[in-house]
C-alpha cells in the first residue's frame, strides 16, 4: 500500500447529483492503486458565513483532512459554465493547506463539451490557492 492520501472532493450539494456516482468510481480507482482516500463531501460542509461554533469546529476538520493530503481530485459538475457555490464556500475556507498540492478535476456536464468550462474555472482557482493543477482532466 502507498504511504499517499488523495481524497476526493464531492463539489455538489444538490439533491440526486450524478456526481456522486463519479465519484465513487474515482475513489474506488485510488483505492485499487493501494492509495489511501475518503470523500469530502460538500454536503457535510455547509457555510452559512455567520458566526457559528459547529461551522467553525466542520472547517477546522475540513482543513486538517486536506492539510494532511498528498494531492486531491475535486468531483465537480458544471452548471451554467460555472462550478457550485457551495464547493467556492468550501475552497475559499482554506488556503495554505492547499499550498504545492496537486489537483485533478473530474467534470460531469450533460452539454457538448464535457464540463470543460468549471475545468478552466478550477484550474484558476487552483493557481490562485498556490496547488498544481494536472493534465489530463476527465470530462464525463
Amino acid at each position: 500500500m502507498s504511504n499517499l492520501s488523495i481524497p476526493v472532493i464531492l463539489g455538489t450539494a444538490r439533491p440526486g447529483r450524478e456526481s456522486a456516482d463519479v465519484a465513487a468510481v474515482v475513489l474506488d480507482a485510488i483505492k485499487q492503486r493501494g492509495t489511501a482516500t475518503e470523500l469530502i463531501d460538500v454536503a457535510d460542509y455547509p457555510i452559512s458565513g455567520t458566526e457559528d461554533p459547529d461551522e467553525a469546529a466542520r472547517l477546522g476538520r475540513y482543513k486538517e483532512l486536506i492539510d494532511s493530503a498528498d494531492g486531491l481530485v475535486i468531483v465537480v459538475p458544471e452548471y451554467n459554465h460555472g462550478y457550485p457555490g457551495e464547493l467556492k464556500l468550501l475552497l475559499d475556507s482554506a488556503y495554505e493547506e492547499y499550498n504545492h498540492k496537486p489537483l485533478g478535476v473530474v467534470s460531469v456536464s450533460s452539454g457538448m463539451i464535457g464540463g470543460a468550462r468549471v475545468t478552466e474555472q478550477l484550474q484558476l482557482v487552483s493557481l490562485a490557492l498556490e496547488m498544481i493543477p494536472v493534465e489530463p482532466t476527465v470530462h464525463v
